[in-house]
């Protein structure tokens, strides 16, 4: 009798064991599934929602928006010469600056608001549930300010960046994320030609130009091959004496569809795709 009751309380003893190993490795593989979690939906670097997760969010925010009179929009925010600072000072510095960036988008803005990274310096921002529309360049003009301020002791480093916005309305400029992403994308654009640290608002014509850049882009190798470029010759004259000392070589693309485009149409797309070493070669 007394060798079954120590059997018994042998096997509940194990019994107890087991389950108690059996919910440590549940709270285990749930800690390991929050964690995939985590990596598969946030920037590992800032800690902000990733292009699939801000996707997922965005997409159920606009749902909603769909049945209230709500004003939503989405800021495409992209760094000034985030480059220069990651070749200068090293990726390191880079990746410290993006953290403090990051940390002051979600300081300032509202925690219904959602804010992703999905690029190397951009970030993307759904404004949600707001009363009035003419908040939507107040907030943008706020995060160009807060942005702007400078990033002190970046590992002994002092920084300071800035930011371009673009901004697309909902439902005015598209009723889908993805269309309101590329429309901001598109007018971010537009704020680095007009000059770093501006804001702008969608217009229907900057599709229009970007289109119309892409195809020049893609088009320009074959420009450069097949001589559709030519130069225009300017003389320099001296002022002491107002005789011709030399020339600068112009270049101009005669295009077969769009006519004669002046540099300021294709240099900067010839930089931006590397091209622009053949295009010198040619000249």
């Amino acid at each position: 009798m007394v060798v079954l009751v120590k059997r018994r309380q042998l096997f509940s003893e194990a019994l107890a064991r087991s389950e108690k190993e059996k919910l440590d490795l549940i709270d285990l593989l749930e800690e390991e599934k929050r964690r995939a979690y985590e990596l598969a939906s946030h920037d590992h670097l800032t800690g902000l929602a990733n292009r699939r997760m801000f996707m997922e969010l965005g997409g159920s925010h606009l749902a909603r928006a769909r049945r209230n009179r709500k004003h939503y929009a989405l800021m495409f925010m992209d760094l000034d010469r985030f480059k220069v600072i990651n070749d200068t000072l090293g990726h390191r510095i880079g990746d410290l600056l993006l953290q403090v960036v990051g940390r002051r988008l979600q300081d300032t803005l509202r925690d219904s608001d959602i804010i992703g990274r999905i690029g190397g310096d951009e970030f993307v921002i759904l404004l949600t549930d707001l009363e009035n529309e003419s908040d939507v360049f107040a907030i943008a003009h706020k995060l160009v300010a807060i942005i702007g301020e400078p990033c002190t002791d970046l590992d002994g480093h002092d920084v300071q960046i800035g930011s371009s916005i673009g901004i697309a309305l909902y439902p005015r400029d598209g009723q889908e994320l993805e269309m309101l992403i590329q429309n901001a994308d598109a007018a971010m654009y537009q704020s680095k030609k007009l000059r770093l640290g501006s804001i702008s608002f969608f217009d229907p014509s900057l599709n229009v130009n970007i289109a119309k850049d892409f195809e020049l882009e893609q088009r320009l190798p074959k420009a450069i091959a097949d001589n559709e470029l030519i130069l225009h010759y300017q003389p320099r004259v001296s002022l002491a004496n107002f005789q011709i000392v030399g020339y600068e070589a112009l270049v101009r693309w005669q295009h077969p569809e769009h006519g004669l485009i002046f540099p300021d149409a294709f240099i900067v797309l010839a930089e931006e795709s590397g091209h622009i070493i053949a295009l010198g070669n040619w000249v």
